[in-house]
């Protein structure tokens, strides 16, 4: 009960600091905060040195989110991303596979942490309501996940990587949050259900994914949890790992049915 409250506590402070930062506009300043620290925490579990990431974030964030140059003649390398990102799931389900070594870790952070924050920037400078509204469709797969999980769950979505995570919990909380978020959707955007229904379908499924890569990543290393900074979660990778590995779909699709309305 102590954990679940501290657990509560903090996704109401997470998501108050995601809707403040959008709303007064400093969301970009906020996630290289979440992923500047997540890198630090990947560095600390795997003793490995990744400074050049954290400067590589850096000069994204200020390539963008000050426009020196324009987004959207960026968007395209979402393209590559998603490919990189299916090579990373076939790769991180496979037991044979690990992150020992210094050039899988830096690819690693790279395709996963550093690069999807292109994308984030990318949405909210196309429209910070679509922003909200992929949160939005990660929190409550989350919530729901969790809740079906405890409720019904019973066979474990990958024993060897997360026991805990469950197919039942990630198949009605995805279908719920499915159902919910198509209707939300065909009031927030002029896209057609169908186009809001893959949009949503693909960002649950690179949410999914994200968690189970990132159970991976603590399981190499012989970690419960990325850190200790947020009770009840573990550290800000904990709380950031399927936002930032779905982004990329949700960016991509959104993109691409714009372009073809």
């Amino acid at each position: 009960m102590k954990d679940l409250k501290a657990r509560t506590l903090s996704s109401i402070i997470y998501v108050a600091l995601i809707f403040l930062s959008i709303e007064f506009k400093f969301f970009g300043l906020i996630f290289l905060l979440f992923i500047s620290i997540s890198l630090f925490e990947i560095s600390r579990v795997s003793k490995k040195h990744i400074l050049l990431q954290i400067f590589l974030l850096l000069f994204l964030y200020i390539i963008i989110d000050f426009q020196v140059v324009n987004y959207l003649e960026i968007s395209s390398f979402s393209v590559y991303i998603i490919i990189f990102n299916i090579i990373y799931i076939i790769l991180m389900l496979n037991k044979n596979f690990d992150l020992n070594s210094s050039f899988k870790l830096h690819s690693f952070c790279l395709f996963n942490l550093v690069l999807p924050f292109i994308n984030l920037l990318i949405l909210n400078n196309i429209n910070s309501k679509f922003l909200i509204f992929f949160f939005c469709v990660i929190w409550f797969n989350d919530t729901f996940s969790y809740f079906f999980g405890t409720v019904l769950g019973k066979k474990p979505l990958h024993k060897r990587i997360s026991p805990n995570k469950t197919f039942e919990g990630a198949i009605f909380g995805g279908l719920v949050t499915l159902i919910l978020m198509i209707l939300v959707g065909l009031n927030y955007s002029t896209f057609e259900s169908y186009k809001i229904a893959v949009i949503i379908f693909s960002t649950l499924i690179m949410a999914t994914f994200g968690d189970l890569i990132q159970s991976k990543f603590k399981r190499d290393f012989g970690v419960k949890d990325s850190g200790s900074i947020l009770p009840g979660h573990g550290g800000i990778y904990d709380r950031i790992d399927s936002t930032i590995f779905s982004i990329t779909g949700f960016v991509l699709f959104t993109l691409l049915f714009d372009y073809v309305s």
